[in-house]
């Protein structure tokens, strides 16, 4: 009896809570995939991706704000907005790819050539690919100066969504940059003083 009434008491105690949580509810948010299907009206099932902005382009209804809505919500917007035109809609929606925002950022390579005086930007889907950009250079990995690429494969510091800047070549002279501009000015003092 004393083990029945040890047990009931640790039930109540410990068991009420888990039963009374609600159950995590997922949000939708951008980059994620959708698939919207109408019952019985197969022109307009549409697989979508939620845009950066939160919205999606649902036929016949077009863009709509879906951002921070659950699933059951988005199918009850849908539903209330086909009525209209339909009758008596039936919608599903399912969730074909949730966002991984660290798999889908790339890592960006900012290719300073000092030579040609010309800036590119790359994008990067792995570390090594980003590494390979540096082409063994010495980088600024968010705005702090690293070592050349070969010491970093062991021990990689980048991360998706982070930011390389890698300069390449040397900085003309002045000759190099300028040459042009000298020749230029002698024959014009020449010009002058064979006018004289």
């Amino acid at each position: 009896m004393k083990k029945l009434l040890m047990t009931l008491l640790y039930l109540i105690t410990f068991a009420t809570p888990a039963l009374t949580e609600e159950p995590k509810v997922y949000r939708l948010s951008p980059n994620d995939t959708l698939e919207i299907h109408v019952v019985g009206r197969d022109e307009l099932t549409t697989k979508q991706t939620i845009t950066p902005d939160g919205t999606i382009s649902v036929p016949i209804l077009g863009r709509i704000v879906v951002t921070g809505k659950t699933l059951f919500e988005l199918d009850s917007l849908l539903e209330s907005g086909f009525s209209k035109m339909v009758k008596a809609p039936s919608v599903v929606t399912y969730l074909i790819q949730e966002k991984d925002e660290k798999k889908d950022t790339p890592i960006f390579v900012v290719i300073q050539d000092l030579k040609k005086e010309t800036w590119s930007v790359k994008e990067a889907k792995t570390v090594s690919e980003a590494l390979a950009w540096t082409a063994g250079q010495e980088f600024y990995l968010n705005g702090v100066k690293q070592l050349p690429s070969a010491t970093l494969t062991a021990t990689p510091l980048i991360q998706p969504g982070d930011t390389l800047l890698v300069k390449m070549g040397e900085k003309p002279t002045f000759w190099e940059t300028n040459w042009y501009k000298v020749l230029t000015s002698l024959a014009v003092v020449a010009g002058i003083a064979n006018s004289f």
